[in-house]
């Protein structure tokens, strides 16, 4: 036979076996999508890769994912960059401007979140949320001592007000017993004082008169309110009165001061102060108004800080409860092979093409080696 037709026909059956078995190949990473079975015989290389391995492939993927490519450091890192922040800090801004320019009531927008509540509904809800604020502080802090709340400014501040409180009251003190009801006062004072002495503090008081003792003593009581020692004992009883005070808890200063403590009676009286029915249908923007330069300036920019801090902090917990490789999992395992196929047919057909004419190329390579060792040995 002919050299050159003996490698024609060799090169064009081996390209053929090349080409068929690459294309053959790589149909057979997805298809058959099932087993096929002869009788009972099942058909070797059925099903295909992909299909057979799916669960495997699934698990790996899920794997891949949450260990090396969605991973809780790398999205800490990228909510930590300093554009996302920028990026929420717009969005606030952005809706705190359409908040002002609509002129929403603080009902308007609960209503608006979600929460269909009247004016009464607002005003009982937030009475009962007062009351079990102011409830839940006073039996947490009750037994706390006064002074654990006292900074060292003030106590300080206090200590230095006792010379002042001395002088206010020896001042309010000689004023009394100078005044006409003072002295009256002083007068029946020393009258009952000298009669319960007997016979001799009788004498005394027909003697002289109740007019004439009080003008007896006066001088004397006042001279003893204008000494250095007066002063100096009022600053000691003043200062060991602070002392103690700062020892007392907060149930006693209650029972004390405040016999009648209602946190009900307190929740509603706040409540009828701030006119919630008022308060809830004026603007928002007109509420905020004053602090509106300070929520531009500071809070926005905090809420957003916070709430990325917020997210960064708990993103490992909630990538443990989001479980995403069990999601990328679940998700490839129930994903059609049908549409896995033409996804990556239609994304590697150029390459697919490539690969089955090298398969060609080499088959009619390998044939023409055939036909020259063929005619060689023939």
């Amino acid at each position: 036979m002919n050299f050159l037709i003996l490698s024609l026909i060799m090169i064009i059956i081996g390209a053929l076996i090349g080409g068929v078995t690459n294309l053959l190949a790589i149909r057979m990473l997805f298809r058959p999508y099932t087993a096929k079975y002869f009788g009972k015989w099942k058909v070797p290389f059925t099903p295909g890769l992909i299909p057979k391995r799916q669960n495997e492939l699934a698990n790996q993927l899920g794997r891949l994912v949450t260990n090396y490519l969605v991973t809780t450091a790398s999205i800490q890192s990228k909510l930590r960059d300093p554009i996302y922040q920028e990026q929420l800090e717009k969005f606030l801004r952005r809706n705190w401007d359409e908040m002002n320019e609509q002129k929403l009531t603080l009902h308007q927008f609960i209503n608006k979140t979600g929460f269909s509540l009247t004016e009464d509904q607002i005003a009982q809800s937030l009475e009962r949320s007062l009351e079990k604020r102011l409830t839940t502080l006073y039996q947490r802090n009750k037994n706390n001592q006064i002074e654990q709340y006292i900074s060292k400014d003030f106590d300080e501040q206090a200590v230095q007000l006792i010379p002042q409180i001395r002088m206010r009251l020896l001042k309010n003190i000689e004023q009394y017993i100078q005044s006409t009801d003072g002295k009256h006062q002083l007068s029946q004072f020393a009258d009952r004082f000298l009669r319960e002495k007997g016979f001799l503090g009788r004498m005394v008081v027909q003697y002289l008169g109740e007019k004439r003792i009080s003008e007896k003593l006066l001088p004397s009581i006042l001279q003893v309110l204008q000494s250095g020692e007066l002063e100096e004992t009022v600053d000691r009883l003043l200062t060991k009165e602070w002392q103690q005070i700062k020892k007392y808890d907060i149930e006693a200063i209650q029972e004390k001061v405040f016999p009648g403590f209602d946190e009900k009676q307190i929740a509603q009286k706040v409540v009828e102060a701030i006119d919630v029915n008022k308060q809830i249908n004026r603007p928002l923007s007109d509420i905020l108004d004053p602090y509106a330069d300070r929520i531009e300036k500071t809070v926005i920019p905090q809420i957003a800080q916070q709430t990325i801090g917020f997210l960064a902090t708990r993103l490992p917990s909630m990538m443990k409860h989001l479980n995403l490789a069990g999601l990328v999992e679940n998700e490839v395992k129930n994903f059609e092979i049908k549409k896995l196929e033409g996804m990556l047919i239609e994304i590697t057909k150029r390459e697919l093409k490539m690969i089955t004419y090298l398969g060609a190329l080499l088959g009619g390579a390998i044939g023409f080696f055939q036909a020259i060792l063929v005619s060689i040995i023939g």
